[in-house]
């Protein structure tokens, strides 16, 4: 028989501050630009516990001192849309891209269990008529970029494998809409 054991541990305290800008400019009627950054200083600073990435190391592990899981030092979105006035209607053509800089998925900040940072861009062009319908066109992460979204390491029951999911590949697509 195997002995296995799930162990939930809370951290003690942790430092968290950070600060965001968010604007949107109007250099014409037609054109917006909008843009968003964010720097988060989120570490841990009063933690003691085991350590799930390293089932087998059986000593709590300080991680004071190390980046909160899922919690990015920067990021930012920038898009900009450009609108046109034709066939009794409204097209617009929007690109936008987003950053992230590096995000560690265990309080351990492993690179194995980590995201280096990236940058990700997409695309849209729409339709939308006078009388509530509308069609969109688009390409989501244009470049393919594959990104972790998760990390962590299984029970060591079944060896310890690490394990994890990954963003969307590129997609693209149409959509139809009404508004009743």
């Amino acid at each position: 028989m195997i002995d296995t054991k799930i162990i939930v541990t809370n951290a003690g305290a942790s430092n968290i501050y950070g600060s965001e800008l968010e604007a949107t400019f109007k250099p014409g009627s037609d054109i917006t630009i909008a843009l968003n950054f964010a720097y988060l200083h989120a570490r841990y600073s009063n933690y003691t516990g085991p350590d799930g990435a390293r089932p087998f190391y059986p000593l709590p592990v300080d991680f004071s001192g190390k980046s909160l899981d899922n919690a990015p030092d920067y990021s930012g979105h920038l898009s900009v849309e450009k609108r046109w006035a034709a066939f009794s209607g409204m097209i617009s053509a929007r690109i936008e891209g987003d950053y992230s800089s590096k995000v560690y998925f265990s309080p351990g900040n492993y690179d194995l269990l980590s995201q280096r940072g990236f940058f990700k861009a997409n695309a849209f062009v729409s339709y939308a008529d006078d009388h509530g319908w509308s069609v969109e066109g688009f390409v989501r992460n244009i470049t393919d970029k594959v990104t972790k979204t998760a990390g962590n390491v299984d029970a060591a029951v079944a060896g310890s494998p690490a394990e994890g999911s990954v963003s969307p590949p590129r997609t693209f697509g149409v959509s139809l809409s009404y508004d009743f």
